[in-house]
């Protein structure tokens, strides 16, 4: 069974103005964190390549539980009476 996984995605390259860092997160299924990890290794790679002088390319998966991305359909669908910016941890 495939679970859902974040994954955070970095890497980074020397410029003249010094080191930048790029970084994004992605949402996978994957049937273990190894292989989650494994993917956003590889889209990394794809995003920040090598031959333009990408470097440090790293990958960290993190498994969103079930109930947590059943949950997220509700959450999203729901009006909130709330109208001040924010953020709301679902897990």
């Amino acid at each position: 069974m495939k679970n859902l996984y974040v994954v955070s995605i970095v890497a980074m390259k020397l410029k003249e103005t010094g080191w930048t860092v790029d970084q994004d997160a992605l949402a996978t299924l994957s049937s273990s964190h190894k292989y989650a990890r494994e993917a956003g290794l590889e889209k990394a790679l794809e995003l920040w390549p090598l031959n333009e002088g990408w470097i440090n390319h790293g990958a960290y998966a993190s498994e969103i539980e079930r109930e947590s991305a059943m949950a997220i359909p509700t959450k999203l669908s729901e009006e909130s009476s709330d109208e001040t910016e924010g953020t709301e941890f679902i897990m």
